[in-house]
Formats: structure tokens, C-alpha cells, sequence
């Protein structure tokens, strides 16, 4: 299955981009952020005939984080988001791992990340 990623819209409204993806093909994926956010948006995806997939929100989100209250505030944003998905049928949502601005830091990031990747595969 071939789909189109909302990002090649990301300046245009969420509507316009769904619009002129269907247009298209039969399949988008949703960039949940900015002007795509699905906590805002996500009323309009019945209008369309189209299967989606989600991306969910990078801007502020780290899943990898060495704070864990950070950590914690990300899997929050993404397991709302995965509720969110699941009200309208959508099955994959692709989460980015996370990030480190120091290499020393790596081995308390990794192991950041095994935590939320086995709070994720729960959801």
C-alpha cells in the first residue's frame, strides 16, 4: 500500500492536506504536529476516505530522556495519542526513540529508552 505523509503539506491545514492526499491514494500518514496535531484535528479524519497511520509529536518529546519526569510526560503525550488513534481505528503510530546531547550520557539514555519501549509495547 502506497500512502502519502502529511508532511508534504506541513505548511496547509490539516483538511487540505487530507484533502488533496485523497485526491492521490487511499492511505496517509498523519505528522501529529503543528497544524496536523490530532489532539485539535482529529475530528475531520472521518471526512475523508482514507486509512491512516500516525506519526506522533517530536517538538518536546523524549522518551529517551535521562529526567524522568520528562520521560514520563512523553509517554503520557503518546499513550493519549495511541487512545486517540484506537477511537478512530488507527492501528501503527511510529514514535521517534528519543535523544541525548551528550555522548556520555548514551548508556543512562539507552536504558531510558528500554523503559518506555516496554511501557509502549503495552499500550
Amino acid at each position: 500500500m502506497i500512502g502519502i505523509s502529511t508532511t508534504a503539506f506541513i505548511g496547509e491545514s490539516l483538511d487540505f492536506a487530507l484533502e488533496s492526499i485523497e485526491y492521490y491514494v487511499d492511505f496517509a500518514e498523519i505528522f501529529s504536529e503543528g497544524r496536523h496535531d490530532l489532539f485539535e484535528n482529529s475530528s475531520i479524519l472521518s471526512s475523508y476516505n482514507l486509512k491512516y497511520s500516525v506519526h506522533s509529536p517530536t517538538v518536546d518529546i523524549n522518551i529517551a530522556s535521562v529526567r524522568e519526569k520528562t520521560r514520563i510526560t512523553s509517554l503520557d503525550i503518546i499513550s493519549d495519542l495511541a487512545d486517540l488513534c484506537a477511537s478512530y481505528n488507527i492501528t501503527t503510530m511510529v514514535v521517534h526513540p528519543g535523544y541525548t546531547s551528550e555522548d556520555y550520557m548514551l548508556p543512562k539514555a539507552y536504558s531510558s529508552l528500554e523503559k518506555s519501549l516496554d511501557f509502549l509495547n503495552k499500550l
